[in-house]
């Protein structure tokens, strides 16, 4: 029996699908997981016009494909995307679908298309700048997450401007960690502080090679979830806040459930989901109280910000909302 793990993006575009072919996915993951190869699923490689060759398509309703991920050892596949049939196959032709071989994070990249954006960047400073990449080996450099098609194009990094303007095409671990040492810190303490995995943590995920799935379903993800069946698919779509309840960053989940004496104090840019782990923090708190009387206290400095974040938080998990006092000063 197949296991079949769904990306994020898939999960969250998936209500803009066609109902017909909405409908024929939860059958076809049922299908899938008994007999991938089942002919009525119609898996089928794509190694001719496919940079990567463990991309497979499947036949959906109305023309559309299923790109489909599998694995050179394990029996765990991928749902990566839908979308009619030349588009579906257009996303993935220039893609490679990998586990990084030091951290064991499944990971998706686009080679040509970040060697298109160094080319694009800023001319760098002059040299002996000492910006942190520049003086670190490969070995050190693909330690961090750097697959090892995109070294060079790390490696030419030259300033926090070129560092942006090829975020959009890392890896979301491997840019995490990257930003974490052009903050200064170390390769460690960035893996621990942007990751929240520890050197025994990665060691245990360590894959043969990078078409290696065997242990996809427990090691660190940012962007797969595992489906067991038609019933937990629909359970996944129909949950509000799939984006944050599902795929809570693995160092977000560290601070979400971090058994603390005292204050904690974390800090982070816009967008790196500060509010995220406060909401599932807040909600944490509230589960482990004891005494009925007892409340959890979150407050913010604007009253829209109060309003949005009971307003998730109620969604998010409506037991314990009652609990949770939201707001603002």
């Amino acid at each position: 029996m197949a296991n079949l793990m769904l990306h994020r993006d898939l999960l969250l575009y998936f209500n803009k699908l066609p109902v017909k072919v909405q409908k024929k996915v939860a059958e076809f993951i049922d299908l899938f997981q008994k007999n991938p190869l089942d002919p009525v699923i119609g898996l089928h490689a794509l190694k001719e016009t496919m940079l990567d060759p463990k991309v497979r398509g499947a036949r959906l309703p109305d023309g559309y494909r299923a790109i489909i991920i599998a694995p050179e050892k394990g029996d765990t596949y991928l749902l990566m995307h839908i979308d009619a049939h030349d588009k579906a196959y257009a996303w993935a032709r220039n893609k490679k679908f990998e586990v990084h071989e030091r951290t064991g994070i499944f990971q998706v990249f686009d080679v040509k298309a970040i060697e298109e954006a160094a080319q694009q960047s800023s001319p760098p400073p002059p040299s002996g700048t000492g910006y942190p990449f520049s003086d670190m080996t490969d070995d050190e450099l693909f330690q961090a997450g750097v697959p090892r098609p995109l070294l060079p194009a790390v490696r030419a990094i030259r300033s926090d401007e070129a560092l942006e303007n090829l975020s959009t095409y890392l890896p979301v671990d491997c840019r995490e960690v990257l930003r974490g040492m052009a903050a200064g810190m170390t390769l460690d303490e960035s893996l621990d502080e942007m990751l929240g995995l520890s050197a025994q943590e990665m060691a245990a995920h360590v894959p043969e090679g990078t078409g290696d799935f065997s242990k996809i379903d427990t090691a660190a993800s940012f962007d797969l979830v595992l489906v067991e069946g038609e019933e937990h698919l629909k359970e996944v779509l129909q949950a509000s806040l799939e984006e944050w309840r599902v795929f809570l960053h693995p160092y977000q989940k560290k601070l979400v459930e971090w058994e603390t004496k005292g204050p904690m104090n974390i800090t982070g840019a816009a967008g790196t989901g500060k509010t995220v782990a406060l909401i599932h923090r807040a909600v944490h708190l509230a589960k482990k109280l004891t005494n009925p009387k007892s409340r959890v206290l979150v407050t913010n400095y604007t009253t829209n910000l109060s309003v949005t974040i009971k307003h998730h938080i109620k969604r998010l998990c409506p037991e314990t909302a009652e609990r949770i006092e939201v707001t603002n000063l």
